[in-house]
């Protein structure tokens, strides 16, 4: 230690005196360095920084699930959950909330109509997540009693951005789809649950939550027993002591003496406990591992690169640590003084690293997609510095651990007898051939990963998501109910199409409840007429409510029979429309139109016929399975639905131009009937596609950007061992080519020696590949779609991109040395 600031300032000196060594060492650094602080500082926001809740561990979510169809979580219903409430032994407190897109509220009276997200909660919700408002108090189980529920808890955004930030704010009144609620607290900065990931399946790009109400207890017989209709999501504190893994196996057997004694609506439904961070990010561990390993590898790459400058300068050097041992330095005073400049180099590089993590950090925020919670949380926080100071002092020693070792113990006699000259023994170029091969394996199984994934995305966009999304553009109206009891809905909604369909440029206009893609996925149940109603012979379906025009708005195209038109209404006889995987599973080699289906419940029409096919539409994603759905015209549906479920709705409109062209006129058109009805989120149907695929498209990016800086590093790593190569090998070039080599000869000779190196290199890396594809295979399978992890197409085409790229790196070199002149190089001796 004594030596410690004398070797800095050497080092220093060094770096200063060979500029061009520095600038590729440090280059070379920072994106290695640089790249994994950025991943690093996003996996510490999304999986490790704690979540802003009180004892986070504790809170859970409890799904139902429902494996015959591979539905992994779904909604629950109210009466199951009272019988969670009773039979359980692991919850200290359990509560319901609604988070969907009929739990939008319009706020007017301040600055005109604005929709809002909101969420309807029991008075234990707050209770279970721990958090207390930051002003006047959080709904309570009194609030859920009907006459006392017109309370509301608004969110810190909201507070300042429509308020202003009045803090006298508690007990004055708002109104919320035109009905008078008082503000009774103001929650704390920063807390918006349920929002983002937070959301039922699909459902990643809502809004964030921005007020919570009291969700009233059923007071009919019929909603307090009702088991169909999954609404509802459930969370839950564990009582202190109890295990994740203790609570599924309760739940596991609540949910199986369910399923005993309710078997008409309980049959196959399993129960799915999990922590508030698996819940959010359970989906994106795979890719988050994927891509911290492929930084990782271009940080190895970038050592292996920096190893052999080093190697080659150690050559120079030879000589000058030689005279210092003959003078008396220990060995391990050599290896203190190498060490000390690879580990100077390497917080340089660290901070450079660091400077582009910042730049880096800020574009990852602006175009990561919206589904990804925590994102916006991403910052340069004590643990994300420590890690990067780490990571550097670790790269020095892995990049400076082989020179030093070589350098420290030199042949006094034969190095000072060279007199100065660079010479490399075997052993230092079997070193720098291994480095080379490690970088080339490297390489391979960072793009075999990368190369996996495209292949995967090209699969994934070749899917035909069912409609046609060209020249379509989407927006939501919310009705309050209140001014729009389900007779003036259905009349609101015949005027909004009929004003929209007759303005220039409009081919055809459509309401539908639920988009695909919306990340709703709303589900009840039916009985085929003439067979037995039981548990065996039920169907659990996707119901879509619908205008007659919106098959043709959206394409779809009809398979079989006909289309809804405007005489099917509550005066005439109930119909549907199902899709073809419907059709095939419930009618196979029959033809269905004129079957009837049974729907018990009250939510749809009891006994309705259907009328026509349709082709199937990927509703939760170009990755999801095909399932059941039947189409409803919305004038058949049931009161009682209309008033509950159909007070917000999704107006599409095929345009003959820029759908983005007519957002102002749907606008216009919506506030001529009413202009408190606010017109929201307002996007084409192609931006809703790309948006479903833009998690994957972000992963693919960023992998294929690092697998790109990895090629690059790797070949030049490569160009610089074979001109290395070449340089020492002159005078032997120059003998071989005075006794009669061609150029040819010559030529071959050096694009042998640099491309055996890489072949051995794709061979090691081939063997890893095959082991970490099988990995990927049976643990990230969710990663891929439509290809297998050992394709061969992408091992192939892997295999050719690393080969011509190394040969390229060879050709230069290779082309130096032809042009070798045998007396000059005779005279380098």
């Amino acid at each position: 230690m004594a030596y410690l600031f004398d070797d800095i300032r050497y080092a220093f000196r060094l770096l200063l005196k060979n500029p061009a060594f520095t600038l590729i060492s440090v280059l070379a650094l920072a994106l290695g360095i640089g790249a994994n602080t950025v991943i690093f500082s996003a996996f510490n926001a999304i999986m490790l920084r704690p979540l802003p809740y009180n004892n986070p561990d504790r809170i859970v979510l409890v799904w139902d699930s429902y494996p015959p169809l591979n539905v992994k979580k779904i909604g629950v219903t109210y009466a199951n959950v009272m019988d969670w409430k009773q039979r359980n032994d692991v919850f200290e407190t359990l509560a319901m909330y609604q988070a969907a897109s009929n739990t939008t509220f319009n706020l007017s009276g301040i600055a005109g109509p604005e929709r809002i997200q909101g969420t309807l909660a029991t008075g234990d919700f707050f209770r279970v997540l721990g958090v207390s408002p930051l002003m006047g108090r959080a709904i309570t189980a009194d609030d859920e009693q009907q006459g006392r529920n017109h309370v509301v808890v608004v969110g810190f955004n909201l507070w300042q951005r429509y308020f202003g930030g009045d803090t006298s704010l508690i007990g004055k009144t708002i109104k919320l789809n035109d009905e008078d609620y008082s503000i009774i607290g103001v929650m704390p900065q920063g807390f918006e649950f349920p929002s983002g990931s937070e959301m039922p399946p699909g459902q990643q790009f809502a809004s964030a939550t921005e007020l919570w109400a009291p969700m009233v207890a059923p007071t009919t017989a019929a909603a307090q027993n009702d088991r169909n209709t999954r609404y509802l999501r459930t969370i839950a504190r564990l009582k202190p002591g109890v295990t994740v893994e203790k609570a599924q196996a309760e739940m596991t057997a609540i949910v199986a003496k369910l399923e005993q004694e309710h078997p008409d609506t309980n049959q196959g439904i399993r129960s799915v406990v999990l922590t508030m961070r698996e819940n959010q990010v359970g989906e994106l561990r795979p890719a988050m591992i994927v891509l911290l390993s492929a930084v990782g590898f271009v940080l190895l790459i970038g050592c292996a690169n920096i190893a052999n400058l080093l190697l080659s300068r150690a050559a120079v050097r030879r000589k000058e640590f030689s005279i210092r041992r003959a003078l008396g330095a220990s060995r391990g005073r050599i290896f203190q003084q190498l060490l000390t400049e690879s580990l100077l180099l390497a917080l340089i590089g660290g901070i450079a690293g660091l400077l582009l993590s910042l730049l880096a950090i800020h574009f990852l925020i602006a175009f990561a997609p919206g589904n990804i919670p925590r994102l916006n949380e991403i910052s340069l926080d004590p643990k994300v510095l420590l890690f990067t100071i780490l990571i550097s002092l670790l790269t020095g020693v892995l990049f400076g651990m082989a020179p030093a070792l070589h350098l420290s113990k030199p042949n006094l006699q034969e190095d000072i007898k060279e007199g100065g000259r660079s010479v490399a023994g075997s052993g230092q170029n079997r070193l720098r051939g291994l480095l080379v091969m490690s970088e080339v394996a490297l390489v391979f199984v960072l793009l075999i990963a990368a190369g996996l994934m495209i292949r995967s995305f090209r699969r994934l966009l070749d899917v035909s998501p069912g409609f046609n999304p060209s020249g379509v553009l989407t927006a939501r109206v919310t009705l309050p109910n209140r001014p729009y009891p389900a007779k003036k809905k259905t009349i609101f909604y015949d005027q909004a199409l009929d004003k929209i369909a007759h303005q220039p440029g409009v081919k055809h206009a459509a309401i539908v409840r639920d988009l695909p893609f919306s990340g709703t996925d709303p589900r009840l149940g039916f009985y085929v007429e003439g067979r037995p109603q039981d548990q065996n012979n039920g169907v659990t379906y996707r119901y879509r409510i619908i205008s007659p025009d919106y098959f043709s708005v959206m394409g779809i195209p009809v398979e079989n029979g006909r289309i809804f038109t405007e005489y099917d209404d509550e005066n005439s006889q109930s119909v549907v429309i199902i899709n073809e995987t419907c059709a095939k599973q419930q009618w196979p080699n029959q033809n269905p139109i004129g079957q009837v289906i049974l729907s018990p419940g009250g939510f749809a029409p009891a006994r309705s016929v259907v009328i026509g096919v349709v082709g199937d539409v990927r509703f939760g994603g170009l990755d999801s399975p095909t399932d059941v759905e039947v189409y409803y015209p919305y004038h058949q549906i049931p009161d009682q639905f209309m008033n509950a479920g159909m007070g917000s709705a999704a107006i599409v409109v095929r345009t003959s131009g820029n759908p983005l062209d007519f957002a102002e006129n749907i606008r216009q058109q919506i506030g001529s009937i009413d202009k408190d009805v606010p017109v929201s989120s307002i996007l084409t149907l192609e931006d809703l596609l790309s948006n479903s695929v833009a998690p994957r498209r972000f992963n693919l990016l960023l992998l294929a950007v690092f697998a790109g800086v990895a090629l690059t590093l790797a070949a030049v790593g490569i160009y610089g061992v074979i001109s290395y190569w070449v340089a020492q090998r002159t005078r032997e070039i120059g003998v071989r080519m005075a006794l009669g080599a061609q150029i040819s000869d010559i030529f071959k000779l050096v694009i042998f020696q640099a491309m055996s190196i890489v072949l051995i290199g794709l061979g090691i890396g081939l063997i890893v590949s095959l082991g970490l594809a099988q990995f990927m295979s049976s643990t990230f399978s969710g990663l891929l779609f439509g290809v297998k992890a050992l394709d061969p197409i992408t091992f192939a085409s892997v295999a050719t991109l690393l080969a011509a790229v190394a040969l390229f790196a060879c050709y230069v070199p290779a082309k130096r040395a032809v042009k070798v002149e045998p007396t000059v190089a005779l005279r380098t001796e």
